[in-house]
């Protein structure tokens, strides 16, 4: 999964990294990000769902229904003897549509609350997973794998070293040849490559090897070692050991260099143990973002859960807000109507 691209979200759909904006990613290591971001898209969709809704109910208002209610209010107000005012016929025709609005609209909120409770719900598998991470790394540990993972200098520093150290292998056999007499050949090129292959399944090997050690340190590993790991491990090792034979002329030569031989062995270990540290960086920022990651979806599920009978409160406020903000903008035309209507009867009107 990409991490961090700003992916939209659609409603009732849980945050993951894709969905977090890249401006973000900082946050996401130090706060419970995910909670904000639900958070966020459950009010805009409520705001927006209540929108469409008194939207739709105005739009099929008629204006020959309007007049006609504001005609039938002011008889009405008229056979009670109160006093007419265009304000108290106003609210009165705004108080009559908010209750046909809640009849139309009654049982269709639900449709909405069943998409919130995608947020509510309580995910074992979660929990279990945040348990065995938590035993691997500390929540300190994990932020600052996070942090590390931002900065793209930070997080493939060892890569760089392993590749420098792979290019510091083919000058050395270079400067070797030339001091040895045997000048420029293409071939020493491929014992570079050939050493730094080595230091590479060595590295690789060694990791996995020091990842197995961790996670049994936590008590979370059950598998045993495979023996892939230590075939890959060992051939490394004897890759580099024929590369320095080879160079050092033990066998194909009448003179067996020592110092040539052991810097060799000793530059195939460096750069592999430099793969090695590549290695367990990257596996740490996936450990620790994943462990982020799971321990922000569960705090924000249980936030969510605080939150429903609050929303449910918001939901009714939003609602009347709402409709009384289209109900002045499409029916404020007609208070001229109203007290028009009002002199007609000769009542003192406003």
């Amino acid at each position: 999964m990409r991490m961090f691209i700003g992916k939209k979200a659609e409603f009732g759909q849980r945050i993951s990294l894709e969905n977090i904006m890249p401006r973000d990613k900082d946050r996401f290591c130090n706060e419970q990000l995910i909670y904000l971001y639900e958070k966020n898209l459950i009010e805009e969709n409520l705001k927006n769902e209540i929108e469409s809704r008194v939207r739709d109910y105005f739009a099929k208002l008629s204006d020959d229904k309007i007049r006609e209610d504001i005609r039938n209010l002011i008889e009405t107000f008229k056979k009670e003897n109160k006093l007419l005012t265009k304000e108290d016929i106003f609210n009165s025709l705004k108080q009559k549509y908010f209750q046909e609005f809640e009849e139309i609209e009654k049982g269709k909120s639900g449709d909405f609350f069943r998409k919130i409770e995608n947020y509510t719900k309580l995910d074992k598998d979660i929990k279990e997973k945040l348990k065995i991470k938590e035993k691997i790394y500390k929540i300190e540990e994990a932020s600052e794998l996070c942090r590390i993972n931002n900065s793209f200098w930070k997080r493939n520093f060892w890569l760089f070293l392993f590749i420098i150290g792979i290019v510091a292998e083919i000058i050395v056999f270079l400067v070797q040849a030339v001091l040895g007499g045997e000048g420029f050949n293409p071939i020493i090129i491929l014992f570079g490559i050939f050493l730094g292959f080595g230091s590479f399944m060595f590295g690789y090997g060694l990791g996995k090897f020091m990842i197995v050690k961790r996670y049994k340190q936590a008590g979370v590993y059950e598998e045993k070692e495979k023996l892939l790991d230590y075939i890959i491990l060992i051939f490394g090792l004897l890759v580099i050991f024929v590369i320095a034979i080879v160079r050092s002329g033990l066998f194909l030569a009448e003179e067996f260099y020592v110092g040539v031989f052991i810097i060799t062995i000793i530059l195939g270990i460096i750069v592999g143990l430099f793969e090695c540290k590549n290695m367990l960086l990257k596996k740490g920022i996936e450990d620790a973002m994943e462990l982020l990651f799971l321990r922000q979806r569960d705090y924000a599920t249980e936030e969510h859960i605080k939150d429903m009978r609050g929303l449910k409160d918001l939901y009714t406020k939003k609602k009347e807000e709402i409709f009384n903000s289209k109900f002045s903008e499409h029916v404020e035309q007609y208070k001229d109507l109203i007290k028009l209507n009002i002199e007609k009867i000769d009542i003192k009107g406003n």
